[in-house]
């Protein structure tokens, strides 16, 4: 009896894998230069099984799904999620919708709804498709692939099915977007450019449409995730709209139009009527991706990750592919719930999905797969507002799949976009990495951007500093308690008044103006600068919608003598959240008089310059005493000695880099730029 039963059900797996109900309708994506679609069996489903209702988390369809939301949250606005609302009726997954009577969100009675997740996570190159018959009531149907951490979000369809309330913009529209989160503190990103809102000119109400007086329709919707910058939307078997790197495609009326974002201050711009503006680049009566990459290459703004709360890197994380209905709070805010009588409605109150498949694009018969890629040149140096062009190329030249991706590990030194073309952004070194599309093969090359700067300058990093503290305890979102947290690059988790100190020495003195290199989405920030316990500026720092797209900030001027100071920045903004710094540069104006000694030493050269080893001042004389003191670029202090007679100098040990060399006598002094290599 065991052997029988297990025969049967082998034989029902095996009918169900013949019986999909996908069978016949091509994949309208294209798989790549070389590639071909496989079905991932995993998470894809026909729903032509039973599974009832039940109060308790379950899996389902041969451990394809589980029966709940991916963590324990039970839901956005007035939600509550149900185990209990999720079955499957033999041909559909069926979600439905009940009143709760908890007025514990919002204040107004919740709803019940059906949501589950996949067991099985996708990450690009991949095809997500489903066929979603919207539920006909105030509530959003919902078919999104969202990252484990919560911080990368694909939406294949996000829909509100009902506009008993009179607005019939969100029943009419699919969004056709996508979220980048921080989460703590909470930040959003998601496009809102009027092309985001796919309408088709047969449907006036999206839940009317697919209810259909009870013989319920389907819209198949579906998103080709084909890398980190790069995203299509497909609705029955249509290419709808592209998003790459910096440009937007979209389909209206038969019409392709290829726009970009454009911000200002930090900030997307916005348009009149609410929506976020879009540059129009060019129009056509057909999807061509040149033209978007010549969009992409004109604009400055990402539309994956404007605010870079991705770091840099795009959409890279696996995702879990969720189901669900919701009533989300932004809607209930706006008036928008369902009543009752509605959702007592079975024949309304349910979002049905008729099947739901996952593709994969892999090498098809006579192809040349992919060994390797190179990058020339390996290494390169900028100066900060320069750019700069990688070429990377695919190994061998005749694979048959020759793209690739172009991603910085430090965005704040050097961005790159998908045509390899960099810009130089701030001081430091980042590492520009390559991946090849076909087998993910990776090589790298280093960009170094400094600011060519004058003996004068005195820059420091934010992250250096000796002390810090403040009266704010950040620990529970993450931070470090007490004052600022330290990375790599940059301070961040900064508070009101928090506050960090720097060790500066000043070669000439003089008076110096002050940039600091500064980034916030909050209002109400404030960034003070002290010199020597002395308050010398306190300067707004503007609300620019990010925590990483840093600007620079003019923050006045300082009186400096020659010599050490300490230097005190505080955050005495209003708000909890300040800012993130990455740099403060201070830069001389003019000089002032110093009577009696320390006038300037004339006619003085080095050589070699740049350098390796050793080098020899010329200009000074022989029968004075000539003592120097080393600086990096920082203004530090490295060491201080005696010339020798020789007027030679031996820098062997010092690192690559750009160094200042004050020559001071009893009365006279100057200071050379060096270049060591």
């Amino acid at each position: 009896m065991k052997t029988q039963t297990l025969l049967i059900a082998f034989c029902l797996v095996i009918f169900q894998l013949q019986a999909q109900d996908w069978n016949g309708i091509s994949v309208p994506a294209n798989a790549g230069q070389g590639k071909t679609w496989k079905l991932q069996e995993g998470p894809s489903d026909s729903f032509n099984y039973i599974f009832n209702e039940t109060n308790q988390r379950s899996n389902f369809g041969s451990n394809k799904w589980y029966n709940f939301y991916h963590n324990a949250w039970d839901g956005p606005g007035t939600t509550y999620w149900q185990h209990n609302h999720v079955s499957v009726n033999g041909s559909d997954l069926v979600l439905r919708a009940s009143r709760n009577p908890s007025t514990a969100k919002l204040g107004v009675p919740g709803v019940n709804a059906g949501c589950i997740t996949s067991n099985t996570r996708v990450k690009f190159p991949v095809y997500v498709e489903a066929n979603v018959s919207v539920a006909d009531i105030v509530l959003a149907s919902d078919v999104w692939l969202l990252s484990p951490d919560d911080t990368q979000e694909i939406d294949i369809i996000e829909c509100y099915g009902g506009d008993e309330q009179g607005n019939a913009f969100f029943s009419e529209f699919i969004h056709l977007s996508h979220h980048s989160f921080v989460r703590n503190p909470f930040t959003d990103y998601q496009p809102r450019d009027r092309n985001s809102w796919w309408s088709r000119s047969d449907v006036n109400n999206w839940g009317e449409w697919s209810w259909n007086n009870g013989n319920r329709r389907y819209v198949r919707i579906g998103v080709n995730w084909i890398s980190p910058f790069h995203f299509e939307y497909y609705v029955d078997g249509e290419l709808v709209r592209v998003l790459y790197d910096k440009a937007f495609a979209t389909k209206r009326n038969g019409t392709w139009y290829y726009t970009y974002p454009t911000m200002t201050n930090g900030t997307l711009d916005t348009a009149s009527d609410g929506f976020q503006l879009a540059v129009q680049y060019a129009t056509g009566s057909s999807y061509s991706f040149q033209t978007l990459q010549a969009a992409s290459n004109t604009s400055s703004v990402s539309v994956i990750d404007p605010f870079n709360y991705q770091g840099g890197n795009g959409f890279t994380k696996e995702m879990d592919i969720i189901i669900n209905v919701e009533s989300q709070d932004w809607h209930v805010l706006a008036g928008r719930t369902p009543t009752d009588a509605q959702l007592n409605d079975p024949a309304r109150n349910t979002m049905k999905v008729d099947w739901l498949r996952v593709y994969k694009p892999i090498p098809s018969t006579n192809t040349v797969a992919a060994t390797g890629v190179t990058v020339s040149p390996r290494n390169l140096s900028l100066t900060i507002g320069q750019t700069g062009n990688l070429t990377g190329a695919v190994l061998p030249a005749n694979a048959s799949v020759k793209t690739m991706t172009f991603t910085s590990s430090n965005t704040s030194v050097a961005t790159v976009n998908q045509s390899g073309v960099l810009t130089a952004i701030g001081n430091g070194t980042t590492t520009i990495t390559l991946k090849t599309t076909d087998g993910g093969f990776t090589t790298t090359a280093t960009v170094t951007v400094t600011s060519n700067p004058t003996v004068d300058d005195i820059i420091i990093e934010a992250e250096d500093f000796i002390n810090t503290g403040g009266s704010f305890n950040d620990a529970f979102a993450g931070g470090p308690g007490l004052g600022v947290n330290k990375t790599s690059a940059n301070i961040n988790y900064v508070n009101t008044n928090d506050w960090a100190e720097y060790n500066i020495d000043v070669i000439s003195a003089g008076t110096y103006s002050v940039k600091h290199l500064i980034s916030t989405p909050s209002n109400n920030a404030q960034i003070q600068l002290v010199v020597d316990d002395a308050l010398i500026t306190t300067t707004n720092v503007p609300n620019n919608g990010s925590w990483g797209n840093y600007t620079t900030l003019n923050g006045g001027t300082v009186d400096l003598s020659s010599g050490a100071h300490k230097i005190r920045i505080v955050a005495s903004g209003a708000n909890t959240w300040q800012w993130n710094l990455d740099k403060i540069t201070l830069t001389k104006i003019n000089s002032r008089a110093i009577s009696g000694k320390n006038q300037v030493l004339n006619n003085l050269s080095v050589y070699p310059n740049p350098a390796s080893n050793i080098i020899f001042i010329e200009g000074l004389s022989n029968n004075q005493e000539h003592n120097i003191q080393m600086y990096d670029i920082k203004g530090s202090k490295l060491f201080s000695k005696k010339l020798d007679q020789n007027h030679k100098l031996d820098i062997k040990d010092l690192p690559k880099g750009i160094y200042f060399l004050k020559v001071s006598t009893s009365r006279n002094q100057n200071t050379l730029k060096i270049v060591k290599n």
